[in-house]
């Protein structure tokens, strides 16, 4: 488990001082998919760098697993356990090619070489990439690099896997199968997840749903309970998914919409059940 205690920091000094995270509590649970939201500057990366021990505490405490990131002696193991995917997917490329870069991280860890072509192996698999093991990285698209990106976290096997917005560079095709391939491996190797995003629709995906506003933590929930504040999300400077929004759009047209869908599948439900259900009303009434 990761616990967040207290957890404060600043940065600059003097008139140029800026509050960025004010005493954050939360722990995150082994397993568990979590979104972190918010508008830009609110504190979002910088709470996820502390968990990677990217970042020390200036105030408070981050324990992952029990290892308190501020102890030195444990910065390898940590990063061992929490791995991090961040926005730009160049800037993590250290090697020619996809299968090299993958191996990049296991091999800093001292394994045996059969350790490591067994972990890289199964990470180019589990990131649906096998058949880019021997192209260049300059060769790759976006989606692939980020995919190779993803490969290079999983050889590691860590506990939690940090996206700091992992998806805002990508098209859309490139965003949905990162994204599938996350939650595929969420289920497969029990790892947990922690999405940062600007997309409401991969936040509504997620099992919890964290806003950060101002340096704290504005809502903590499911995605059906965060999302269904609206007038929250919207003091947050955010947006509801767009199948929620669609939700708003045929209540405020007058249409008895009993709840939010947050995707595709259950609007769809909820507009047919809508549907027969007027069907039958005037059905009734002739």
């Amino acid at each position: 488990m990761i616990e967040i205690r207290d957890l404060s920091r600043t940065y600059g000094s003097g008139s140029n001082k800026a509050h960025v995270l004010h005493g954050i509590d939360m722990n995150i649970e082994r397993g568990a998919f979590t979104a972190v939201l918010g508008k830009n500057g609110c504190g979002k990366s910088t709470l996820v760098r502390h968990i990677n021990a990217i970042l020390k505490p200036q105030r408070g405490s981050v324990r992952v697993d029990g290892m308190d990131t501020k102890d030195p002696r444990r910065l390898y193991d940590i990063r061992e356990k929490a791995g991090i995917v961040f926005q730009d997917p160049d800037s993590q490329s250290v090697a020619a090619t996809v299968e090299d870069d993958t191996a990049f991280a296991p091999e800093n860890l001292g394994l045996s070489e059969d350790e490591i072509s067994e972990r890289v192996e199964a990470a180019l698999r589990a990131a649906g990439i096998a058949e880019l093991r021997k192209k260049s990285i300059s060769e790759l698209s976006g989606g692939q690099k980020q995919l190779t990106a993803v490969a290079g976290i999983i050889a590691m096997r860590p506990d939690y896997m940090i996206f700091d917005e992992s998806t805002s560079m990508l098209d859309p095709l490139a965003r949905s199968r990162v994204l599938e391939c996350v939650m595929r491996l969420k289920r497969e190797l029990d790892v947990s997840v922690i999405w940062i995003t600007h997309y409401m629709d991969e936040a509504a995906a997620a099992d919890r749903v964290v806003i950060i506003n101002d340096g704290k933590i504005a809502a903590d929930g499911t995605p059906e309970e965060v999302f269904s504040d609206i007038e929250l999300i919207e003091r947050c400077g955010l947006e509801l998914p767009p199948c929620a929004q669609l939700c708003v759009m045929l209540k405020n047209a007058g249409y008895d919409v009993p709840r939010l869908a947050l995707n595709a599948h259950d609007c769809a439900l909820l507009i047919s059940g809508m549907t027969a259900a007027a069907v039958k009303e005037r059905e009734g009434a002739s």
